[in-house]
C-alpha cells in the first residue's frame, strides 16, 4: 500500500494539520524511505545481501547508514552483547553504554521513529480540587510544555490516590510501644506510582487497592493527546506508538514532584499496543523501575524475525501505518536484514524488573516469539547479576482472555521490595513452553539411535530416520466423543472455535453457504471439516497442515490474502472437503508438547520426556497420517462414536496442502505412509536444501530443525557436516511421489523467501524428477506469504489432477 508516488502529495509539516492524510503529515525524510519501499524490497528487485537500487536517490544523513547497514543478514535475532562492527563487549563496562546507544539509535531509526531532541520544560500545571470516593481521592491535572518560545502543548492527566499509607514496609507484629511507633514510621506516606493509559482505567483503580498513586494518562486510541506534540517536533520521525510512550517521560516530569509519591518506585503497564508503548516508555526513561508488557506482540516482545507472514503473525506493514516508520514495511519478508529486532527494548529496560504477560493461544503473540526476545533478553540480565528480575507470565485464553490484573500488582509489590513478596522464587518462576536443550536430548538416546544410516541404505529407510522412532498405535476412522464443539456448533461457534477466530477470514467466500463440522480423530484430538453445505458428496479431501503458527494454529492469525480469505475457507469454497486441525504444541494443542506449566532450564519439554527417540515433525506427520485415516475410512470401520454431520469423502482424491513446516510435514506424509493413500501432495515454502543449509547460511541453517524448534533433534548430529547427512530433501520428493511417481508433488517456492535457498530448491526438484520423482515447481517472484495468488495456484493445480 505504500508507494513513491505519495511523496509528491508532502505538505510541510508545520501546515498540515494532525488530521490531514498520513503523507501530508510526514517529513520528506521519511517519504524518500517510502519510495525504497514501493521501488526495492517489497517488490523484490533487491536480492539478498544487495544495496536497494533506490538507496542512490536517498538523501542524506541517511544514505550513508542504509548502504552500510541494509547489508546486514542474521536470519536469529542480533546479539545484544555485539556492536555492528562486530566487536562484542564486556557487560557491564564502558562498550556495553556503547552498544545500548547503537541499540536505542538503530531502534529509532530502523522502527520506532526518532525522538525529540530537546525536552520541553513544564511551565504550568493546573490542579482540580480534590474528589474523594470509597477512601480514594482523584483529581486531574493539565500540564503545559513550552516547546518553543511562542508555541505551548498541553495535555490532562488523572492521579487517584489511596489515603491509607502504603504498607510496602510493614513490620511482622511489634511487641511493644517502641516497636509499634516504629512499625509507623515503616508504614511509608509516600506511595509506589502505576501509570496506564486512558483505556485501563479500571486496572487503576485496582492499584489504588493495593496501596499505589495510579496515574492515568491520555495516550490510547480513545484519548490521545499526544497529537498536539506532533506538529511542535517537525523534524521528529516518531510514530504515533513512540510518541504516546514520550508522553509518559511528559507526566512523570510533574507527577514526581508531588509529595505523596515514591520516586524510586516506578511502574506502568499496557496491553497489547499499550503494551509496546509501555517497553518503548521503560526502555527510554531510566525513571520507570518495573514493567509489564501485556500481550505487546510486535514489534514489542515479540521480534520480527520471529513472526511475520511465514507464521501467521504480525509482519512488517501489517500494523495501521501510523504506528511506526512507514520504512518499516520494508522489511517484510526481509526480516533477516533489520540491524536490530524489538528484542534490543529488554537490552534498554535492563536490570529494571520486567514481566512479559501472555496467553498461550494469543493471536498477536507466539509464545515461541516470546521465548526467542526472553532468552536474548535473560542473558543480559544475568550479565548485570539481575537473573532473576525478567520473567514470562503465561496465562490461558487468548490476547484479551483471563487477565488476571491483580498479579500483576503482585509482580510490582516484590519488584518494589514489599515485605509480602520480596524474595519469593514461587511467585513468579521461570517455566518455558519451548526451552530446548540438544545436549540433554542427546544424553538419554540410544546409543543405536544415534547411528545414521549408511548412504546406501534404501531411501525410504533414510528418510524415515529423520522422522526418529514413532511409538507403536492403530488406525482411527475418528469419533464425534472429544471434538472441540462437542455439543454442535452455534452460529458463532463454540468456545474454542470462538476463541480460535475460527470463522474470521472468511473473506470472498463469506456469500458462499461453507459448513464446518467438528470431529476428534487419532489419538484423541480434536479436527474441523470445512465444505460446501450442499454437497452431496463424494468430496475430494484436502488435508491442511498449516506453519509454525503457536498462537493460531490451523487458522491464520494474520491473513496475507488479499481479500481477506483463510485458504481453507478457498479451497473449501471449490468443492473440497478441508479437514484442518492444530498440530501438536500449536495452538489449542500447545500443551501437549510442554504441559500446562512448562518446565525449567533443567529439563526437557514432556513430549522428549514421553517419547525421546521420536521427533515433533515425526508427530505432525503422524497426526497428519491420522486425517488420512479419517478420510480414507469405510463405513465398516465406524464406531458406536462415529464422526457426526461430515459429508462423504472420496478415498481415491486425498490431498496433503502444507505451507511452511507444514509444507514439510505434507511431504513426509506422502513417503512415509505405507499405503500410499495421498492422490497429491503440495508444499508451500515448505523446506530448503538440507545439506547446503549451514549455520552460516542466511535462512539460519539446520538449527531451525534440530534446535530453535526441537523439529528434528537427529539432524543435530550432523551439526557442522552437514554435508554427511544421510539423505535430502530430493530423497523426500522421490518418496512422496511414490515408486514410478505415481502421487503427484507441487512444490509452490516463493523467490524472496529467507528461509530457503531459492535457487538450491530449484537444483533439488530437478535432481528429484531426474530420479523418477512425479514433481512439479512453480515460482513466484514475491516474498514468503499465503496471499490469494498462492491459494489459486494451489487450487488450480489440485482441480488440474
Amino acid at each position: 500500500p505504500l508507494h513513491c508516488a505519495w511523496a509528491s502529495t508532502y505538505v510541510q509539516t508545520s501546515t498540515a494539520g494532525p488530521t490531514a492524510p498520513l503523507a501530508m503529515r510526514l517529513s520528506p525524510v521519511r517519504w524518500w524511505g517510502v519510495c525504497l519501499v514501493a521501488g526495492s524490497l517489497v517488490h523484490g528487485s533487491a536480492g539478498a545481501g544487495q544495496v536497494p537500487a533506490l538507496c542512490g536517490g536517498w538523501p542524506d544523513p541517511l544514505k550513508t547508514a542504509v548502504v552500510n547497514e541494509t547489508r546486514y543478514l542474521n536470519a536469529d535475532l542480533p546479539d545484544l552483547a555485539t556492536l555492528l562492527n562486530g566487536t562484542t563487549v564486556r557487560i557491564p563496562g564502558p562498550g556495553w553504554e556503547e552498544r545500548k546507544a547503537e541499540i536505542a539509535r538503530l531502534l529509532q531509526q530502523y522502527m520506532y521513529g526518532t525522538l525529540p531532541t530537546t525536552v520541553p520544560p513544564l511551565v504550568d500545571a493546573t490542579r482540580s480540587p480534590d474528589s474523594t470516593v470509597r477512601g480514594g481521592v482523584s483529581f486531574t491535572a493539565t500540564l503545559v510544555f513550552a516547546t518553543s518560545k511562542s508555541h505551548n502543548v498541553s495535555f490532562s492527566i488523572e492521579v487517584i490516590r489511596p489515603q491509607q499509607p502504603w504498607d510496602g514496609r510493614e513490620s511482622s507484629g511489634p511487641e511493644n510501644a517502641a516497636d509499634k511507633d516504629a512499625d509507623a514510621d515503616a508504614l511509608s506516606t509516600k506511595h509506589p506510582v502505576f501509570l496506564t493509559q486512558s483505556n485501563h482505567r479500571r486496572w487503576a483503580l485496582t492499584g489504588v487497592t493495593r496501596g499505589y498513586v495510579t496515574v492515568i494518562y491520555p495516550g490510547a486510541d480513545v484519548d490521545d493527546q499526544s497529537e498536539a506534540f506532533q506538529a511542535a517536533y517537525p523534524t521528529a520521525t516518531w510514530g504515533s506508538i513512540l510518541r504516546r510512550s514520550w508522553l509518559v517521560s511528559r507526566a512523570l516530569d510533574y507527577v514526581l514532584t508531588l509529595p505523596f509519591v515514591d520516586p524510586t518506585r516506578v511502574g506502568i503497564t499496557g496491553h497489547s499496543r499499550n503494551g509496546k508503548q509501555a517497553m518503548l516508555a521503560t526502555a527510554f526513561d531510566k525513571r520507570i523501575t518495573a514493567i509489564i508488557s501485556s500481550s505487546s506482540g510486535s514489534p514489542g516482545m515479540t521480534p520480527y524475525r520471529t513472526t511475520s507472514a511465514n507464521t501467521f503473525a504480525e509482519g512488517p506493514g501489517d500494523a495501521p501505518a501510523e504506528w511506526w516508520l512507514p520504512t518499516l514495511s520494508c522489511f517484510k519478508g526481509h526480516e533477516h536484514r533489520l540491524p536490530i529486532d524489538s528484542h534490543g527494548l529488554l537490552a534498554l529496560i535492563a536490570p529494571r524488573p520486567m514481566l512479559a504477560s501472555t496467553a498461550w493461544t494469543d493471536g498477536c503473540e507466539p509464545t515461541w516469539a516470546v521465548e526467542r526476545a526472553y532468552a536474548a533478553g535473560s542473558a543480559i540480565y544475568s550479565s548485570l547479576g539481575a537473573a532473576d528480575a525478567l520473567r514470562i507470565f503465561y496465562r490461558p485464553g487468548q490476547h484479551h482472555g483471563f487477565l488476571d490484573v491483580n498479579a500483576y500488582f503482585d509482580f510490582f509489590d516484590a519488584a518494589n521490595g514489599h515485605s509480602r513478596f520480596a524474595g519469593d522464587d514461587t511467585l513468579f518462576p521461570e517455566r518455558l513452553l519451548h526451552h530446548f536443550d540438544w545436549q540433554h536430548w542427546r544424553s538419554i538416546q540410544q546409543p543405536i539411535d544415534v547411528i545414521p544410516p549408511k548412504p546406501s541404505a534404501p531411501r525410504a529407510d533414510r528418510v524415515a530416520w529423520g522422522l526418529g522412532i514413532p511409538p507403536d498405535t492403530f488406525s482411527s476412522a475418528g469419533g464425534h466423543y472429544g471434538e472441540q464443539c462437542e455439543d454442535g456448533p452455534t452460529a458463532n461457534g463454540c468456545f474454542i472455535a470462538t476463541m480460535m477466530t475460527h470463522s474470521r477470514f472468511q473473506g470472498s467466500t463469506a456469500g458462499t453457504a461453507i459448513t464446518r463440522a467438528d470431529v476428534s480423530m487419532g489419538e484423541y484430538f480434536s479436527a474441523s471439516v470445512y465444505f460446501l453445505t450442499n454437497s452431496t458428496g463424494p468430496l475430494p479431501v484436502v488435508i491442511w497442515m498449516h506453519p509454525l503458527s503457536y498462537h493460531s494454529g490451523f487458522n491464520e492469525g494474520y491473513t496475507e490474502s488479499e481479500t481477506g480469505t483463510g485458504i481453507y475457507y478457498d479451497i473449501a469454497a471449490e468443492g473440497f472437503a478441508v479437514i484442518a486441525f492444530d498440530a501438536m504444541g500449536f495452538g489449542t494443542r500447545g500443551y501437549d508438547y510442554a504441559g500446562y506449566t512448562g518446565s525449567d532450564r533443567s529439563s526437557l519439554p514432556l513430549f522428549y520426556r514421553r517419547y525421546p527417540r521420536w521427533s515433533v515433525l515425526g508427530k505432525l506427520v503422524h497426526d497428519g497420517l491420522a486425517a488420512l485415516d479419517l478420510a480414507t475410512a469405510t463405513p465398516s470401520e465406524e464406531k458406536p462414536d462415529a464422526p457426526i454431520g461430515l459429508p462423504k469423502f472420496d478415498a481415491a482424491r486425498v490431498y496433503a496442502v502444507g505451507y511452511d513446516v507444514g509444507g514439510r510435514a505434507a511431504l513426509y506424509m506422502g513417503a512415509v505412509d505405507p499405503t500410499r493413500r495421498l492422490a497429491g501432495v503440495v508444499s508451500v515454502n515448505g523446506w530448503t536444501p538440507m545439506r547446503s543449509d549451514t549455520n552460516a547460511s542466511s535462512t539460519g541453517g539446520l538449527r531451525r530443525l534440530w534446535s530453535w524448534h526441537a523439529l528434528q533433534p537427529r539432524l543435530g548430529l550432523f551439526d557442522g557436516k552437514e554435508a554427511q547427512l544421510p539423505y535430502d530433501m530430493d530423497d523426500v520428493l522421490v518418496e512422496a511421489s511414490g515408486v514410478g511417481g505415481g502421487t503427484p508433488v507441487l512444490i509452490y517456492q516463493q523467490t524472496y523467501d529467507r528461509e530457503a535457498d531459492t535457487a538450491g530448491v530449484a537444483a533439488m526438484v530437478a535432481k528429484a524428477q531426474s530420479a523418477g520423482g512425479n514433481t512439479t515447481l512453480i515460482s513466484d517472484d514475491t516474498v514468503n506469504m499465503l496471499n490469494d495468488k498462492a491459494h489459486a495456484s494451489v487450487i488450480g493445480w489440485l482441480q488440474a489432477l
